[in-house]
């Protein structure tokens, strides 16, 4: 791959140069070019909708109700039996319930309740996907590559089976690129944002808290998202006094309602949880590989600060390199903030006297991430199953059959050459980096980059993640570096 992509990246940036000369001085590019230019020439956002809406309808259709992945038949359990915890996010849990019993109760069918949930973040998916690609268009970047970036959300299979899939992951993603439309929004009105007599300035405020709250409420980590990113976004608004002042006052206002949000779960309605498991997956794997490669060296007080946290007998054995979980799962939760700090300075001390077996313990949980031939979690998308009870959520057996041909014939998808690699998540990271950097070195407006930064904070989210190459969790990136590949071309307007 570093052979092939070297040569691909040579032949990429002159076609980046040389885009005009290149598809002008083709008769089959430039008829494609002008067939789009033509048939986009008005309501080219109702367009794009329409046409991508078409191309996913069949995952809607053959897959009813819909695909739930396991998280999600956890939550609906979690819904139905009144015991909520807070590891997955309660307000998406909350609505994705009523979702399900509104359609018993008002159809006396929870197959309906769940198509309903697909159904809608089918529409406001396709939506936000055509939202940013007419940005992009109408910005005049070049016809062709935004034609290339819309076939690939539209026939890719990740793309339409994961954004019709009932998935926190699913909501979150389509909600985080929505997001990068708003911040180009935002930095193409920076010199007036703060003038409320133009409409648009009033949408991108009140955009800034829903879509603050929304990234937030529908997965954990998205509020070290939020913060990160209006960091950089406040940060490149400096210069704009009056401007900043008013996304600082939007951002407040969406983590302040966030917040607030937060401390009525855990403290008011008594809703129980517990993410140090979560946050601490690296130092976990490191300290369980280390018992392993080097238990004879751990002393009886390593051993017991470690065994007060973790249990020492079954780390050794249970160590997967590349998923966390079976670590994670001996988790203590009895385990008192004084025996944690005796923990993390044993975890460090360990480290540093073997810090390459850390860092390979680490590598081995995150590879995957950015090896293209790595299908790893790709099976997540097609293998959701409903995770519920089967006489309450289920296909019919007729088109069982034919959900699940779609589905074999979907995964077949990853093993041809070439359009196999838009079915790797490794794939679009590498595209991501491609484009960080030619941002940096190409382009003097530090615009770009700031538009690039959700999509790295994700990268880091997903090295710190329990779980190697979950594609799932890197959603955001697939969604983003497509649409942003275009704007390494200039732009005509």
């Amino acid at each position: 791959y570093g052979i092939i992509y070297y040569y691909v990246i040579s032949i990429f940036i002159n076609f980046i140069d040389n885009c005009n000369d290149i598809v002008s001085k083709n008769s089959f590019l430039s008829a494609i070019n002008n067939y789009i230019q033509n048939f986009l020439k008005s309501k080219s956002l109702l367009k794009i909708w329409i046409v991508l809406m078409i191309c996913w309808l069949p995952y809607i259709i053959i897959n009813y109700p819909a695909i739930i992945h396991a998280d999600s038949g956890v939550m609906l359990g979690e819904y139905w039996n009144n015991s909520l915890f807070n590891h997955h996010p309660v307000v998406q849990t909350v609505i994705w319930g009523s979702f399900v019993d509104f359609g018993y109760n008002v159809f006396g069918s929870y197959n309906v309740g769940v198509f309903l949930y697909a159904l809608i973040q089918y529409l406001y998916g396709t939506f936000i996907i055509a939202l940013i690609l007419d940005y992009v268009y109408k910005k005049g970047y070049p016809v062709i590559m935004v034609f290339a970036v819309f076939v690939v959300f539209a026939l890719t299979p990740a793309f339409p089976r994961y954004s019709t899939a009932v998935c926190k992951d699913s909501n979150y993603s389509l909600f985080v690129l929505f997001m990068v439309w708003l911040l180009m929004k935002t930095i193409d009105a920076k010199e007036q944002l703060y003038n409320f007599k133009v409409k648009s300035n009033i949408l991108i405020f009140v955009g800034w808290i829903l879509t603050i709250l929304f990234v937030c409420f529908s997965r954990k980590n998205g509020i070290h998202l939020v913060i990160l990113t209006s960091i950089f976004t406040l940060l490149y608004l400096r210069k704009n006094v009056k401007s900043l002042l008013i996304i600082l006052a939007a951002i407040v206002i969406g983590s302040g309602v966030y917040f607030e949000g937060e401390y009525i779960i855990k403290n008011v309605l008594d809703i129980g949880n517990d993410d140090t498991k979560e946050i601490y997956s690296i130092p976990f794997q490191q300290t369980a590989r280390y018992v392993r490669d080097f238990g004879a060296e751990v002393t009886s007080e390593e051993r017991e600060a470690i065994d007060a946290v973790l249990d020492y007998n079954q780390m050794a054995g249970l160590y997967s390199p590349e998923l966390c979980d079976p670590v994670k799962n001996t988790f203590r939760t009895e385990s008192t903030k004084e025996d944690f700090s005796r923990y993390l300075g044993v975890w460090f001390k360990m480290f540093f006297k073997h810090p390459l077996n850390g860092i390979e313990a680490t590598i081995s949980n995150t590879y995957g991430y950015f090896y293209p031939e790595n299908v790893g979690y790709y099976k997540d998308v097609f293998f959701m199953t409903q995770c519920v009870d089967e006489n309450k959520i289920g296909p019919s057996e007729g088109l069982k059959a034919v959900s699940e041909w779609l589905c074999n014939f979907n995964m077949k998808t990853r093993q041809m050459p070439v359009i196999g690699l838009f079915c790797s998540l490794g794939f679009f990271v590498w595209m991501d980096i491609f484009v960080m950097i030619y941002f940096i070195l190409y382009k003097k407006d530090k615009k770009f980059v700031l538009y690039n930064i959700p999509a790295l904070i994700t990268l880091l989210i997903c090295v710190a993640s329990p779980a190697n190459n979950t594609m799932r969790y890197g959603l955001p990136i697939m969604f983003i570096a497509p649409v942003l590949l275009c704007m390494c071309f200039k732009n005509e307007k």
